[in-house]
């Protein structure tokens, strides 16, 4: 609902079976949003010819044309969602959905998808309502300080919104449909990472159902025809994960690359100056956490095929089978997991490389915050 309200994956029937029509709600208001994002680079890029770059206008910068990447993302996805909703829906059916994969399966999967989605969901909110805080402090305090005679929502969306207040003047109007393209901004870009987090929870679940199915027989005898059939489903599987990763590897570098990013600025700034520290570390908070939730569960499916691995060996060797040594060879040269763009894979040890990185960062800025200390003064502007 939320995505759709945003203009970000604008497919109708997402709760049944997803379609793309041309001619939707969804579509025409992706097509309305595409064009606000395209006017706010346009106006961006004129400010910089105008005046060159500047922290501010580099970060601005940055922040729309990810924002803008992420919106073509979704809408090349849009293109092929339904034909991997239904291949998925058919090997669910055909496979996870029958004996003895039912036995075995997973604990309230759409509960599971739809809490941490909504945790996600919620904190984007909370997080967006901290940010409108301390802005409206701010620029109270720098109408103040400028005295400055406009009124408070002129003075705030000038101050928030300078490269729109050049081309639209201020009114109830163009505040708020910057506050839309703003809010549907900041959420596409964490809807980036519920949209990974989402998919690598579902395909996680059903290698975990092959790995119950193995652990439960573990130590008993076992037919050359059941180490096919797994195998078989395994395969399955597998291949609909590369669909999907073939879709989906440019989300992952840019989600990765956003997350390191923001992760990264707002250290920056926290050594350098912080107006409100409430919400400095809600916000700090909140790109961690959102980050970790969506690397760890794309890196869940690399870890259910190392467990898979583990319980082949510890088939009896009465049950060993040139089928059950043929899996445990392919499980150790082909592992499944997420990569982005083929520049990396994601594991459990990205997490940890991406975290050293981090550290290393925040090392080397405890030497430099010292030496550069951030202009805290306002800048008056002259009505």
């Amino acid at each position: 609902m939320f995505s759709q309200l945003f203009g970000v994956l604008p497919c109708s029937k997402l709760y049944t079976t997803p379609e793309l029509k041309l001619i939707s709600i969804p579509v025409v208001i992706s097509t309305v949003m595409g064009i606000f994002q395209s006017f706010l680079m346009f106006t961006v890029f004129y400010s910089i010819i105008l005046r060159g770059l500047n922290l501010k206008r580099t970060t601005v910068l940055l922040y729309s044309v990810t924002c803008y990447v992420e919106f073509l993302m979704f809408i090349r996805i849009s293109r092929v969602w339904p034909k991997i909703t239904l291949l998925w829906q058919n090997l669910e059916a055909s496979i996870f959905f029958q004996m003895p994969y039912s036995l075995f399966k997973p604990f309230a999967l759409r509960v599971v998808i739809w809490i941490s989605s909504a945790v996600v969901m919620i904190n984007i909110f909370i997080e967006h309502f901290y940010y409108w805080f301390q802005a409206i402090e701010t620029s109270e305090k720098h109408r103040t300080f400028c005295n400055h005679t406009v009124g408070f929502l002129e003075n705030l969306y000038v101050q928030e919104a300078p490269f729109f207040a050049f081309w639209i003047p201020s009114n109830y109007f163009s505040f708020a449909m910057y506050e839309w393209l703003n809010l549907s901004m900041t959420y596409a870009r964490s809807f980036i990472d519920i949209f990974i987090m989402c998919v690598s929870i579902g395909l996680t679940m059903r290698f975990n159902q092959i790995y119950m199915r193995i652990n439960f027989v573990a130590r008993k005898s076992m037919p050359p025809i059941f180490w096919y059939q797994v195998q078989r489903d395994f395969m399955a599987l597998r291949k609909l994960m590369l669909l999907i990763n073939n879709n989906i590897t440019q989300m992952i570098l840019i989600s990765s690359l956003n997350n390191l990013y923001y992760i990264c600025t707002q250290l920056f700034y926290g050594f350098s100056h912080v107006d409100n520290l409430v919400y400095f570390w809600y916000s700090l908070a909140f790109i961690v956490g959102k980050a970790l939730m969506s690397m760890m569960a794309s890196a869940s499916i690399a870890l259910c095929s190392v467990k898979i691995r583990l319980a082949i060996e510890l088939v009896s060797s009465t049950s060993w089978s040139p089928e059950a040594e043929n899996f445990s060879k392919y499980l150790n040269d082909e592992m499944p997991c997420f990569n982005g763009c083929g520049m990396f894979f994601v594991t459990r040890k990205l997490i940890l490389g991406m975290a050293a990185s981090v550290v290393t960062y925040e090392i080397y800025l405890r030497e430099l915050v010292d030496i550069t200390q951030a202009n805290t003064e306002f800048i008056c502007r002259k009505k």
